[in-house]
């Protein structure tokens, strides 16, 4: 086991098997991944570009994962980007980010017109409206565009 995990259950949380559950926080819950998966990803990438869609590409962008961020809506990606840039401005500003991380940051964001952008990722983040109609659409697309793995 890895030190990172101490103090982890591992069990079928929420129904699900190869979860983890820490004791204490029964209802946080994350999903493991064998560390040779998930050194295979490379790129992400995020479906939504709204405040947690932007927020979840910055947090993979800055650990060093290129992402690739998709909306529906016209703009919706040039705003997050925009967010994202105030918030490395910010990082930097108060010491936390280097100028150059900052910049290596954004280099690994790029947008998307359309879910075909998908078709290389290793890993998709799902972060839209809460509708089952528009999630059953896009894990639709998905399943066509993303590789089967």
């Amino acid at each position: 086991s890895h030190e990172a995990l101490e103090g982890w259950e591992v069990q079928a949380c929420g129904g699900l098997p190869g979860w983890a559950r820490r004791p204490a926080l029964p209802f946080s819950c994350v999903l493991l991944f064998s560390w040779e998966l998930l050194m295979q990803i490379k790129t992400v990438g995020v479906i939504g570009a709204g405040t947690m869609g932007n927020g979840i590409a910055q947090v993979f962008a800055q650990a060093g994962f290129a992402v690739v961020l998709f909306d529906a809506a016209p703009g919706a990606v040039d705003r997050a980007f925009k967010t994202i840039d105030k918030s490395l401005a910010k990082f930097v500003e108060k010491g936390k980010l280097s100028a150059d991380d900052a910049a290596a940051t954004r280099a690994r964001l790029t947008g998307a017109d359309s879910l075909e952008a998908f078709a290389g990722v290793d890993y998709v983040v799902e972060a839209v409206v809460e509708s089952l109609d528009v999630k059953r659409q896009i894990f639709g697309a998905l399943d066509r565009i993303t590789r089967p793995e």
